[in-house]
Parts: structure tokens; sequence; C-alpha cells
């Protein structure tokens, strides 16, 4: 997994609901792995999956993430259902990599208390 990914995996864990997904999380998902597989990124639905289980989020959201990521990965279709209040992916990347630049005690500054 590259390390953008991971850091994708991160900010998703930091702010979306990790036992139950609502929506908006559902879409901030689906949009994060649209902007990393545009970018070039590599998908690995197992790996994802992993990461996500490894990182205390539940089996059902897990599984959601895994399929996503699949289906994103085989330029598959997924349905965004509130778009217009994200970020588009250029946006997210640049942030994504942002974070990746950050020094560890910027990012501690940086997440919420």
């Amino acid at each position: 997994m590259s390390p953008l990914v991971e850091e994708a995996l991160k900010h998703l864990t930091a702010n979306c609901n990790i036992s139950v997904l609502h929506i908006f999380d559902e879409d901030q998902v689906k949009l994060t792995l649209k902007a990393l597989h545009k970018h070039g990124e590599i998908l690995d639905s197992d790996a994802i999956e992993a990461w996500v289980l490894a990182h205390h989020w539940k089996a059902n959201p897990a599984k959601s993430i895994a399929a996503w990521a699949r289906t994103i990965a085989s330029n598959g279709q997924v349905r965004l259902k509130y778009r217009a209040y994200f970020s588009n992916e250029q946006e997210i990347i640049r942030q994504l990599q942002a974070g990746l630049a950050a020094t560890p005690t910027q990012r501690q500054m940086a997440s919420p208390a």
C-alpha cells in the first residue's frame, strides 16, 4: 500500500464513524477512493480492508470500503448522494499530500483534541 493511500485511510479513520458509516461518510470514502484511483494509486481492496480492520473499524464498514475500492479499481461506478458537500478530487489529493509532508509534530498540533 502506498503512503498516500495509507494517509487517506488515516484521514478517513479520523473523520468518519468507524462503527456505522453515515451517508456523508460513505460519500467521503467513495470520493477519496475515486481521487486516489484517478491519481494513479493502486487500490488493493484486500490490503485496504485489512488496514481498516487493524485500525478498529467495524466489519460492515470495512467490507463496504473494500467493495467500493474493488469497484473503483476496476473502473466501475459508485454513486455519490451528496457530492456537492465535498472537495473535488484534486483538492483531496492536495490535502493528503500536505498531510504526508507534515512533520509528526505538525500532525499532532493539527489533530483534534
